[in-house]
């Protein structure tokens, strides 16, 4: 059976980094939101810890969900986020409830 992927990954900006952190997510989620099969790329900022940021991503199905971490789009936004921020990757899959 064919479900929905959610990834949430944490975003802690390198020191003095975090306006470059965000010019990062806001050119990239342009570019994810136009790839095939994601539903959903969004970034919030941690109100208690200005910088630190949760990237909430939803894909149509595992499928999709692979083809985007196989893109150059999705490589090259790993490769700059090395010089801004560390960062976490949790997928999940949804629970029947």
């Amino acid at each position: 059976m064919s479900h929905r992927v959610k990834i949430v990954t944490t975003l802690v900006a390198s020191p003095g980094m975090a306006s470059e952190l965000e010019g990062l997510m806001a050119r990239h989620a342009r570019l994810a939101r136009a790839y095939p099969g994601v539903l959903r790329w969004d970034a919030w900022q941690d109100l208690g810890a200005p910088e630190r940021y949760v990237v909430d991503q939803l894909y149509v199905d595992e499928p999709a969900a692979e083809a985007y971490q196989a893109s150059e789009i999705y490589s090259r936004f790993l490769s700059d986020l090395t010089s801004v921020t560390k960062h976490q990757e949790i997928c999940c899959k949804p629970l029947v409830l």
